[in-house]
């Protein structure tokens, strides 16, 4: 499994607010809803910070039953690659693709599917499932951040072996759909396997539908807009109970919402209940658009020694209600000694958005506006092409004017000798002439 540093630090982060939250109140935390849920959470995506908007017994331990199955398949996909999707396995006697199994185990939640998926990716790692096992566990509290008493037992989420608490499925949930595939299949409201047979998600809030409880009578649940994927899971003997996490987008905000515990008839329920709860303190402000543009960075062996760099996404946040906008501030870092060639949509810097007392609450990606060419040799002391044209041209200017300026002391020397010269023979002449004058007339003085 790969792990980046970027990966770790925002598991760290995100775990950080899950625990800080569970003894700090954030904002609308204590706001209660009414849901038959046992447990609950709303967490709101910032990239960096995040906020929890609502918690519901936070420390309690339950049974994640099928919604294991998204933490599977992002541990198995580690040894599936793309174009292995379509090969073609044994399963329930018959030939599948691995796509397939994919969405039997996502979709329809199929136990077995489950299992044949983590032997598949046994057999590909040369590995036994207990070891499969360890990874799933690993990839839950080292690349998800979940806490310690996250326990996975099974690929299935049978035999109420796996526990987790709600933070710990809010994390699960947001790091298996931050896997394209995973939130793609986990989003489809049905599919058509490749031997023609259909089979439909579980997750009845993506197209609505029908279910039968176990007294016969039927659950109708609405299409709800906001959710775009996530799992479902079940656990009980006889009375049944009913987990759920999904991601859902509220004003244009990435928002996971998970319950556990809640009963067959009213999970549905409670999850719009609580989508209808982070819709009320969810309060977007765009502090600035994608492509806007921002002051010139430094830039060191280029033909210019500035670049310009703009926005890679929307400046979105949650501003909460009770808050001024005048706490919100834009911070634009751009990375240090940038070197030239530089082409435009190059990555350059990150723009943080803070709000005060908060800290940062979201980071994008600062990106190149233009392309910046490398520049001639005096560019690595940033002194730009054009200013190497203009600092050349007026030296050579100063050294034209300069050779004048010799020119001219140099004449100027030689007809001062001359007139040194012209004074000097004057002098002697006169003198002759005053000697032989003297002769002339015998004076002795």
């Amino acid at each position: 499994m790969r792990k980046t540093f970027k990966n770790r630090l925002t598991v760290l982060a995100l775990s950080a607010v899950l625990f800080v939250t569970s003894v700090c109140p954030v904002f609308a935390v204590k706001d209660e809803v009414k849901i038959s849920a046992q447990a609950a959470m709303i967490y709101l995506d910032l990239d960096t910070t995040g906020e929890v908007l609502y918690k519901k017994n936070d420390e309690m331990i339950v049974d994640l039953a099928s919604t294991t199955k998204l933490l599977t398949c992002d541990v198995a996909l580690d040894f599936i690659t793309k174009d292995e999707l379509e090969d073609r396995i044994s399963f329930d006697g018959k030939k599948i693709t691995l796509l397939d199994l994919l969405y039997l185990v996502l979709l329809e939640s199929d136990n077995d599917a489950a299992v044949r998926l983590a032997e598949y990716a046994c057999e590909k790692a040369n590995i036994e499932m207990v070891e499969f096992i360890s990874l799933m566990n690993d990839k839950a509290k080292d690349n998800y951040g979940c806490s310690s008493v996250t326990d996975i037992h099974n690929p299935s989420g049978l035999y109420d072996e796996n526990m987790a608490t709600i933070g710990d499925l809010v994390l699960i949930g947001k790091g298996a759909l931050s896997n394209e595939l995973i939130r793609e299949i986990a989003g489809t409201p049905e599919y058509t396997l490749s031997d023609g047979t259909k089979t439909e998600n579980t997750n009845y809030l993506l197209a609505g539908g029908e279910f039968k409880l176990g007294d016969g009578s039927i659950v109708t649940v609405e299409a709800n807009d906001a959710v775009v994927a996530g799992k479902t899971g079940t656990f009980g003997h006889g009375t049944y109970h009913g987990n759920l996490v999904f991601l859902s987008n509220i004003s244009g905000l990435d928002c996971y919402i998970a319950l556990m515990d809640s009963t067959m008839a009213k999970r549905f329920s409670d999850a719009e209940a609580l989508i209808e709860h982070a819709k009320t303190v969810i309060n977007p402000h765009t502090e600035f658009v994608k492509g806007e543009t921002f002051e010139p960075g430094k830039i060191w062996g280029g033909k210019t020694n500035t670049v310009t760099g703009m926005a890679d996404a929307d400046g979105l946040i949650n501003m909460p209600k009770e808050l001024s906008l005048s706490l919100v501030s834009t911070t634009v870092k751009y990375n240090d000694k940038l070197q030239a060639p530089i082409n435009a949509g190059n990555e350059i810097g990150t723009i943080e958005i803070s709000i005060a007392d908060e800290g940062v609450v979201k980071t994008v990606k600062l990106l190149a506006a233009e392309s910046v060419e490398k520049g001639w040799i005096l560019s690595k002391f940033r002194i730009t092409n054009r200013q190497t044209v203009i600092y050349g041209a007026v030296i050579f200017v100063l050294f034209v004017l300069l050779i004048a300026l010799f020119s001219i002391r140099a004449s100027n020397k030689k007809k001062q000798k001359k007139r040194r010269e012209e004074l000097i023979r004057r002098a002697a002449l006169k003198r002759l002439e005053t000697e032989q004058d003297q002769k002339r007339r015998n004076w002795k003085y």
